[in-house]
């Protein structure tokens, strides 16, 4: 289920990598606090972990909670982005892993992907690396 920066450098390109934090951070519009470089791993698509939570908000307009969207919406945002091929590989990313854990459950217990894997290192391993490319204002 883990995977090491070696094992995404080698899949760049190869298989679906998906960066799980918001759009602006995925473009390198904003730069992820925990990153030395703004941006994302080339050829990621984009998949913020926020598009499968809903929100609950106070007559003041204050969010009061997180909940998960019902099932069908997950696999219908999921399947939308990623593709119905269960079997492909996957493997999700975020700037330290909070974000890509929660995308990796719903992937693997409500969709039903088979072979996504985690890297836990995500674009604070990744950009400490000078060497490692960046991809900027491009949606995979």
């Amino acid at each position: 289920m883990f995977v090491l920066k070696d094992y995404v450098e080698d899949k760049v390109g190869k298989s679906t990598l998906v960066d799980t934090r918001e759009a602006d951070m995925y473009y390198g519009i904003e730069q992820d606090p925990s990153s030395e470089r703004a941006g994302h791993i080339p050829t990621a698509k984009n998949l913020p972990a926020p598009w499968f939570w809903e929100a609950t908000v106070d007559e003041a307009g204050v969010t009061t909670c997180m909940t998960w969207k019902d099932t069908s919406a997950i696999s219908e945002i999921a399947l939308t982005v990623l593709g119905e091929d269960a079997s492909e590989e996957i493997i999700v990313y975020c700037g330290v892993g909070g974000y890509a854990s929660p995308v990796w459950y719903v992937l693997t217990q409500v969709v039903g992907y088979t072979n996504v894997k985690f890297y836990d290192g995500s674009m604070q391993e990744w950009t400490a690396d000078p060497e490692a490319p960046v991809a900027k204002y491009k949606y995979e």
